[in-house]
């Protein structure tokens, strides 16, 4: 798939937004890039927490590798679509430690909400387990509360914390799958999830 491609495709899911659960809330990706030129796509199945039991809902991730230390990236989550991007400051493209940081911007309605954290990972040969905590600002039109992962608030903008924990079992060099465990912290202010955490199982291809 030539870049140009991918690009367009990136920018579609962007400008298609519908909905404002203000994610993504999972990982889905380590610290390594991809290789100039690689694409990843990863889908998901996240199992969510609330008061009244257990929900089940599919994540779309696609990740594009600009160059050997740079990606870009597109995802859905909830009925929210964000555009992100993350830089391998340390990047062990086969095998050992690798650190990354990440920024998504994330269109909800009228409003915009940031994302930004840090990806940590170590790679063997079939074993790949993964850390990120990311900070979150949440900027919410009062109309839409009902559709995000937030109960009612007077706060229209907070921030709050989320921390994943994940292994990619590779099963080939371009194929992988594996658990992930998201922990969502207490919003700062007044406002408070309706979710207490989220557990997923994940497929990974690369091309």
């Amino acid at each position: 798939m030539k870049p140009c491609s991918v690009l367009l495709l990136l920018l579609l899911s962007v400008v298609n937004f519908v909905g404002c659960a203000v994610g993504p809330f999972s990982e889905g990706q380590t610290a390594r890039s991809l290789k100039k030129g690689q694409l990843e796509i990863v889908t998901q199945l996240e199992a969510i927490e609330d008061e009244d039991g257990v929900n089940a809902s599919p994540v779309g991730h696609i990740q594009y590798g600009v160059s050997d230390r740079f990606d870009i990236s597109a995802k859905t989550e909830f009925q929210t679509y964000s555009f992100g991007s993350k830089y391998s400051f340390v990047n062990s493209m086969d095998r050992g430690y690798s650190a990354a940081t990440i920024f998504n911007l994330i269109l909800a309605s009228s409003q915009i909400s940031y994302q930004m954290g840090i990806i940590q990972s170590y790679k063997t040969k079939y074993f790949e387990p993964y850390i990120s905590v990311k900070y979150n600002l949440a900027n919410i039109n009062p109309a839409d509360f009902d559709k995000t992962f937030f109960k009612s608030s007077s706060d229209l903008s907070f921030n709050f914390l989320t921390h994943s924990y994940g292994l990619k079992i590779w099963i080939t060099q371009d194929v992988s799958v594996g658990p992930e465990l998201t922990i969502l912290e207490k919003p700062s202010g007044s406002t408070e999830f309706k979710y207490k955490h989220l557990c997923g199982l994940l497929v990974s291809i690369k091309f």
